[in-house]
């Protein structure tokens, strides 16, 4: 199974996440907002780093840069409330500057959990209409 880091602001959605996650057996870390996700990262790196593009402090476009950066190994999956498609508005500047994948909220935790399947199994593209790799 997979590390995992959950960086967003929202908690009780951050504590659904990490239940459903956990019930599948993987190991999940937190983080309220990017300055906390990174300074977990330093200390703990993790497989995929799950990011939510809008949060106070650091955001998600600073956070998916510095984890591209400081742990070019990590798959990144950009989420939010802000962008209907994948391909659109700041997905798009997410998969440029370092996400692997996107997803739009609200999901379906099966979707989630089928993004983390692809991304574990080694697969490089997603058919889910849900989820896109980016072009890197």
């Amino acid at each position: 199974m997979a590390r995992i880091i959950i960086v967003d602001d929202d908690t009780p959605f951050r504590e659904m996440l990490t239940e459903v996650l956990t019930n599948e057996g993987h190991e999940i870390v937190d983080a309220s907002d990017g300055n906390i996700g990174l300074e977990v990262l330093i200390l703990k790196p993790v497989d995929i780093a799950i990011v939510d593009l809008f949060m106070p402090n650091r955001d998600g476009m600073a956070t998916i840069r510095d984890i591209t950066n400081l742990f070019p190994r990590t798959k990144i999956i950009a989420i939010s409330g802000a962008s209907l498609t994948p391909d659109e508005g700041c997905f798009k500047t997410a998969k440029t500057i370092g996400a692997h994948y996107t997803l739009p909220k609200p999901f379906k935790p099966s979707e989630l959990l089928h993004l983390i399947e692809t991304i574990m199994n080694g697969s490089s593209s997603s058919s889910e209409a849900v989820s896109s790799p980016s072009p890197t």
